[in-house]
């Protein structure tokens, strides 16, 4: 995982376009437990990396559902209580992902990301 990270931050710090799709389901109108939608295409806008409350590194990758709206709920979405304004600070554009989702746009950890968020899991 941390190669595939490397490799799309160093896409990002390029400037390269970036997206992904999601698989599973039937139709985009299918979603996972964290609120993804399957069979979708996303934008990747950014990869960063954050330090948390603990001091821990985390590799961040910032996404838009180019539907304009998102319900993602997993690890670190909108309403998860590890953002504080210095985390908040962390990520790049300025961009607030408490109050992104209106925007399309979420935040989800590199361990999500690998799994295309299968299984929404919460490791804290």
């Amino acid at each position: 995982m941390d190669e595939a990270f490397e490799l799309l931050h160093n896409a990002d710090l390029a400037g390269y376009p970036m997206g992904m799709g999601t698989s599973g389901g039937t139709t985009d109108q299918d979603t996972n437990d964290c609120g993804i939608a399957r069979m979708h295409a996303y934008t990747i806008i950014s990869t960063f990396k954050m330090t948390d409350t603990y001091g821990r590194e985390v590799k961040m990758i910032m996404i838009r559902n180019p539907w304009g709206v998102t319900k993602y709920t997993g690890e670190w979405s909108s309403t998860d209580y590890r953002w504080n304004a210095d985390m908040i600070a962390e990520v790049p554009f300025g961009i607030d992902p408490t109050t992104s989702a209106e925007l399309g746009i979420f935040i989800v950890p590199l361990s999500l990301f690998a799994n295309q968020y299968v299984d929404c899991i919460t490791d804290y």
